[in-house]
């Protein structure tokens, strides 16, 4: 623990994995259906294989709905450029596989017990294929809808018909 201490300092965030358990943990008491999410970078110097498997429970433990999963990269001129022991690139690739596994699979059953729900969603963004539309609920759970209508900005009622890891796929009622 005290090596992860010292990491953690050498990234400049001054919060424990304790520290975050019990946000998670409030925040779900006073929202149940959240969706919470978080940022993981893999191999940052000084990140023992322990400390990765520390991680990987960690967010078994506190499934969070999305994990952005990023490769250490060392930008220049910054105190990390300088940083030591450096985790050798494979290794970095496999525990951002790891993790990356880890999160579709909670994120996908998560987001299967959004099935069959029925509520109303604020557009707020065009989606990438022709007539799609991606609006959120309260819980701030993305979801696809097909209309040739102007959506953008829109609230609808909808229900959700078909789920995936990063979205659900609804139908306007």
């Amino acid at each position: 623990q005290s090596g992860d201490n010292e990491v953690l300092k050498r990234m400049n965030r001054f919060y424990s994995t304790e520290d975050f358990r019990k946000i998670i943990c409030r925040f779900r008491e006073e929202i149940p259906d959240i969706t919470i999410a978080t940022d993981i970078i893999c191999g940052f110097p000084g990140e023992s294989g322990k400390a990765f498997e520390r991680t990987l429970e960690l967010v078994e433990e506190t499934q969070p709905d999305i994990v952005n999963v990023s490769k250490f990269f060392p930008r220049p001129r910054t105190s990390a450029e300088r940083m030591e022991p450096r985790v050798p690139i494979r290794e970095v690739s496999e525990r951002s596989r790891k993790i990356a596994d880890l999160s579709k699979k909670i994120s996908s059953e998560k987001n299967e017990k959004w099935l069959g729900w029925e509520g109303r969603i604020l557009v707020d963004e065009k989606g990438k294929v022709s007539g799609s539309w991606i609006g959120r609920n309260s819980a701030y759970k993305p979801m696809v809808i097909k209309s040739d209508q102007a959506l953008l900005g829109k609230f609808i009622d909808v229900r959700v018909v078909k789920t995936f890891a990063t979205y659900l796929e609804a139908k306007i009622l």
